[in-house]
């Protein structure tokens, strides 16, 4: 079997730059997550691999790096479809659920001020 070439010094920068942005985009989302962002898990998860695909097209080349994003869009799209449509069914549940325990207090505090 022939042996391809390896530049393990280019793996190893295209490793280095992939860290630095995780380093980077942890602080990002650890940020977002004070300001109260919630519910956007699938985006930064999909953002996060777009980038990563992308860094890794210097060592794989431009049009491999695009085939892999367009298996990770055709495998990831259901998911994240999937976590829009539980994550608003939840948020409407929780905003129903609030709404009825201000109904319950306000009942409650009517039948102590009677």
């Amino acid at each position: 079997m022939q042996e391809m070439g390896v530049n393990w010094a280019q793996i190893g920068q295209v490793a280095m730059l992939a860290f630095a942005f995780g380093v980077l985009y942890a602080a990002l989302v650890r940020w977002m997550s004070t300001q109260g962002v919630r519910n956007m898990t699938a985006f930064v998860v999909a953002l996060g691999v777009l980038v990563t695909v992308l860094i890794s097209s210097i060592v794989i080349g431009l049009i491999a790096a695009l085939a892999v994003l367009v298996a990770f869009g055709a495998s990831g799209m259901p998911m994240i479809v999937e976590y829009v449509v539980r994550e608003h069914a939840a948020d409407k549940a929780r905003r129903a659920a609030m709404e009825a325990d201000t109904r319950e207090a306000k009942r409650l505090a009517k039948d102590l001020l009677r």
